[in-house]
C-alpha cells in the first residue's frame, strides 16, 4: 500500500491493525509527534471468474498450439491496461474469423485467450494452465502476450525468450510504421531502442520477468514467450488509476488508434509465422549468444567474490561451449530442412520438437529456492521486484543470501551453480538428440 510506504519514509510506524468483519482498519503514526489515521475498506468476497478461449484448429498439425493472450479485468476503467490490448485481441479474432469464412486455416492451431482476474495475481491464466498443463506442456509452440497494447506512441517494447527474436524481427519488418518518419515498425524500434547483439545493431528485446499472463507459461511449463506493447520513453502517468480511461487514450495515448493497429499487426503476424512455417522460425544460435552474454556479465559481477570462496564457474563455461556447438549444428539442420522441398513430415516434427523442447530443458522441477512455482533456471522474475527479470536467478539469489546472512551458506551457491550447469547440459542434449539419420 503506497500510503504506508510514504508514512514509513517520513519516520512513521504501524501502531496497530484492527480487523472488522470484511474490511481492514489501519492506525499509523505519521511522525513521533503526530498521528495519522488511515481507513482502508477491502471487501472480501468470493467471485466466479471466466476465461474465454477460442481455438482455430490447424490443418497440418492441429495438436500444436500457438497461443495469444490478454487479460480483460481492470483496476478501474482500464483504458490502457488492459482494454487497449483487449480491443486488439478482438480485432485479431475478427480478422481470423473473416479468413476462416474464406476457407483459410493455419498449419498449427491458433488459440486466443481472454484472461480474467489477472490483476489479482494472474489467477485466470494460472488456473487454466494448471488445469491443462499436460496438454499445453508438450504441444504449445509459443505464448504471445499483450497486457496493454498502447501506453504511448514512441516505439515498440518487446520482451521475449531468445528463440523468438528473429520471428519478432521478421513480423516488425512487415508492418508499416504509424510514424511517417520511419518505413516500418522495425525501423522505428531500431532507432529508439537498439543493442549490439553478436556484433550487429538490432532492436532491443528485453528479458521476461513477471507481472503478466506469460509468467506461468514460461515458469511452470517452459514455453517460449513474448510480450508486446507500444510505449513512450517514460512510463504513462495514469497507470492503475481512475484516469486510465477512454478519454486519456483518445486525447493523449493514441488518438488516431494507428499504434493499436500496428501493435496488433506485429502480434498477429508473429503468431501467423509461428502457425504456418513448416520449420519453426526459431534460431537456437540466438539462445547461445544470449547465454554467453549473460554469463559474461554474471562473471564480471560475481567472479571475484566466488573466487574468494574457492567456487569455480568453469564447469558452466564448459557446458556453454558445448551448447554453442550444438546450436550451430542444429541451425545447419534447420537450414537444410528449409531448403528441402521434399522433406518428410517426420523429419520436420523431429526438428520442431527439438526447438520446442529446448526451452523446457531449463525447467527445474522442484522450483527455485523458496519459490517452488518459479522454475526457469535462466530467466525468472527478480525475487525483490517481480516485474523485473533476473538471470541465473537461483544462483544470483544464493549469492545475495550468502553475502547478507550470518553464517553465509556458500554450499547453496555451489548447488545453484551446479543446477545451472546441469540444465544447460540438458538443453544441449535436446539439440543433439539423434533422429534424422535414422529415418528411412
Amino acid at each position: 500500500m503506497e500510503p504506508i510506504r510514504y508514512l514509513h519514509a517520513i519516520g512513521g510506524r504501524h501502531k496497530q491493525w484492527i480487523v472488522m468483519a470484511n474490511c481492514f482498519l489501519i492506525f499509523c503514526w505519521a511522525t513521533p509527534s503526530s498521528q495519522t489515521f488511515i481507513q482502508v475498506n477491502n471487501y472480501q468476497e468470493e467471485r466466479v471468474i471466466y476465461d474465454v478461449i477460442a481455438t482455430i484448429y490447424g490443418q497440418v498439425e492441429p495438436d500444436q498450439l500457438v497461443v495469444l493472450g490478454n487479460h480483460r479485468d481492470a483496476w478501474v476503467f482500464g483504458g490502457v491496461d488492459p482494454n487497449s490490448g483487449t480491443a486488439v485481441l478482438e480485432e485479431i479474432a475478427r480478422a481470423v474469423s473473416n479468413l476462416r469464412a474464406k476457407g483459410w486455416r493455419p498449419g498449427r492451431s491458433l488459440v486466443l485467450c481472454s484472461w480474467d482476474a489477472e490483476e489479482y495475481g494472474l489467477i485466470g491464466s494460472t488456473e487454466w494452465i494448471e488445469d491443462r498443463q499436460k496438454v499445453l506442456g508438450p504441444n504449445t509452440v509459443a505464448y504471445l502476450n499483450v497486457d496493454f497494447a498502447v501506453s504511448g506512441s514512441t516505439f515498440l517494447v518487446t520482451s521475449a525468450n531468445p528463440l523468438l527474436y528473429k520471428v519478432i524481427y521478421s513480423a516488425a519488418k512487415m508492418v508499416k510504421c504509424p510514424n511517417p518518419a520511419f518505413d516500418t515498425v522495425y525501423d522505428e524500434w531500431l532507432h529508439y531502442r537498439s543493442t549490439i547483439f553478436n556484433g550487429t545493431k538490432l532492436p532491443l528485446v528485453g528479458n521476461l520477468g513477471s507481472g503478466s499472463d506469460f509468467t506461468m507459461f514460461l515458469q511452470m511449463l517452459g514455453i517460449s514467450c513474448a510480450d508486446f506493447t507500444y510505449a513512450n520513453i517514460t512510463g504513462y502517468a495514469v497507470y492503475h488509476s481512475v484516469h486510465d480511461n477512454f478519454y486519456w487514450m483518445t486525447n493523449f495515448g493514441d488518438p488516431t488508434f494507428t499504434h493499436h493497429q500496428a501493435l496488433g499487426l506485429v502480434w498477429s503476424k508473429t503468431a501467423i509465422l509461428l502457425a504456418t512455417s513448416p520449420v519453426l522460425p526459431y534460431d537456437p544460435r540466438d539462445y547461445a549468444i544470449s547465454l554467453q552474454n549473460l554469463f559474461s556479465t554474471f562473471v564480471q559481477l560475481y567472479g571475484p567474490t566466488l573466487q574468494d570462496q574457492n567456487i569455480t564457474l568453469s564447469y558452466i563455461a564448459e557446458e556453454l561451449d558445448q551448447f554453442v556447438t550444438a546450436s550451430i549444428a542444429l541451425w545447419n539442420e534447420l537450414q537444410n530442412a528449409s531448403s528441402n522441398s521434399s522433406i518428410s513430415e517426420q523429419a520436420l516434427r523431429i526438428l520442431n520438437n527439438k526447438l520446442m523442447n529446448l526451452e523446457r530443458a531449463f525447467i527445474i522441477p522442484e522450483g527455485l529456492p523458496g519459490r517452488p512455482f518459479i522454475k526457469h533456471v535462466i530467466f525468472a522474475p527478480s525475487s525483490v521486484n517481480s516485474y523485473a527479470s533476473a538471470t541465473f536467478p537461483g544462483l544470483s539469489d544464493a549469492i545475495f543470501s550468502a553475502l547478507h546472512t550470518t553464517p553465509p551458506d556458500w554450499d547453496e551457491v555451489r548447488r545453484q551453480a551446479d543446477a545451472v550447469r546441469v540444465h544447460i547440459r540438458y538443453a544441449t542434449q535436446v539439440m543433439q538428440q539423434p533422429g534424422l539419420e535414422f529415418l528411412i
